[in-house]
């Protein structure tokens, strides 16, 4: 076919009434998510400056729930570890824990003091491992914020717990974070991943800050211990495989209860994902939650 042939002139009523509306549509979605995907870079550019002078930093107890990892936890917990933050411990639960996870963190454990480990018993059941090794960690924690990561992921800065107690500061139970994805070139389907990622992520932050929160990422958030136990720990999702990031914000956030970073010092960073495969294995459990949200 010519294209260049195809004329608009002959367009009945009826076929001009269906572009109009389509280009409306279109023009509509455009600019709702300029506005909408906006807010987190304004955001963080009216927050990327703070003032830090006088503040009493809260303690903080990041959380790490692990299995197999031990490559991971060897690369990612000195940047956790090694954190510009005067009053933070970090927890790292082990599931199904191998020998050479437990050296490699008794090892760090005679360098860092404030690094401590357990793990989930052996025979403990499997559909909710990862909520069991998640409430271990948050029993065990001194501190009222918890801040979470996954042991395949690192801070981009070692301004990274500052960045969210700062939030906590102004009074939010909850704040929530962005990770960013760091793929190979030669990955199939790479900058799909990384614009899935970007959008996925702009949505909940974006409707976070308009005061509508119904989700997080485990990989970088955190919470206050006493939410989690005013909202009865993760009893709301027990029955789900999954669910103890996304499902639960979802059920304890409220538009006056949840706060958001997005400055660079606040992000974490994952380079779990180098095929298309792993990338439909992680989005398939956000898929298949989001069924259950209330909103969003």
């Amino acid at each position: 076919m010519d294209f260049s042939t195809i004329s608009f002139s002959g367009f009945s009523v009826i076929e001009w009434s269906l572009v109009s509306a389509l280009l409306f549509f279109f023009l509509t979605q455009l600019f709702f998510s300029f506005f909408l995907y906006r807010k987190p870079y304004a955001h963080g550019q009216k927050n990327s400056h703070p003032d830090e002078e006088g503040i009493e930093w809260p303690g903080v107890s990041v959380i790490i729930s692990s299995r197999d990892n031990s490559e991971n936890l060897a690369k990612n917990l000195p940047a956790i570890l090694e954190q510009d933050y005067p009053r933070f411990e970090v927890i790292v639960v082990n599931r199904g824990s191998t020998l050479e996870t437990d050296l490699l963190l008794q090892s760090l454990e005679q360098k860092y003091e404030h690094l401590y480990h357990t793990y989930v018993p052996a025979e403990a059941e499997r559909v909710n491992e990862k909520k069991l090794a998640l409430m271990l960690g948050i029993k065990a924690a001194k501190n009222d914020i918890l801040l979470f990561t996954e042991a395949y992921c690192k801070p981009c800065s070692d301004q990274w717990i500052k960045a969210f107690a700062r939030e906590f500061i102004k009074g939010n139970d909850i704040v929530l974070g962005y990770c960013k994805l760091h793929i190979k070139k030669k990955c199939a389907m790479r900058h799909f991943i990384l614009f899935d990622n970007l959008i996925y992520s702009l949505k909940y932050l974006s409707m976070a800050l308009r005061h509508k929160p119904f989700m997080g990422n485990g990989r970088n958030m955190a919470y206050r211990k006493q939410l989690f136990y005013k909202a009865n720990g993760f009893s709301s999702v027990l029955n789900m495989n999954d669910g103890e990031d996304d499902l639960f914000v979802n059920r304890v956030a409220t538009s006056d209860n949840t706060g958001v970073v997005v400055s660079p010092q606040s992000m974490t960073e994952s380079d779990t994902i180098t095929s298309f495969a792993d990338w439909k294995m992680f989005k398939s459990r956000y898929i298949y939650g989001r069924h259950f949200y209330k909103g969003g």
